[in-house]
């Protein structure tokens, strides 16, 4: 199997329930796959991929995993008390304004 499919396979098999598939490792492991997920933006969603997929995983591996799942959401739990706080403050003002998601606030809040 292809790292690319691999990747994919990964995703559906986490996030469709309807999804059943066996994941197998390709000739390199799951490190290449890996490495796409990251390329992505996507490393932290592997925890609940590999979770999903039940591979078999070393424990080294996993809490890194975990680590950047827990990351992740620390950092969208910052960005959103920073936008109610931005929001307040311009509401108090009675400024207008219109909150930017995605990669415009990715570029105002970089890691």
């Amino acid at each position: 199997m292809q790292n690319k499919e691999l990747f994919l396979d990964l995703l559906r098999v986490a996030f469709l329930p309807e999804y059943d598939k066996t994941i197998e490792s390709t000739e390199g492991g799951y490190t290449p796959v890996f490495r796409i997920f990251k390329q992505h933006d996507l490393a932290h969603l592997l925890n609940r991929c590999v979770k999903g997929a039940q591979l078999n995983i070393d424990a080294e591996m996993q809490k890194k995993l975990e680590a950047i799942e827990n990351q992740a959401i620390f950092r969208y739990l910052r960005i959103a008390e920073e936008l109610k706080n931005t929001s307040a403050i311009l509401e108090k003002g009675e400024i207008p304004f219109m909150p930017l998601k995605g990669s415009v606030l990715r570029e105002l809040y970089p890691e």
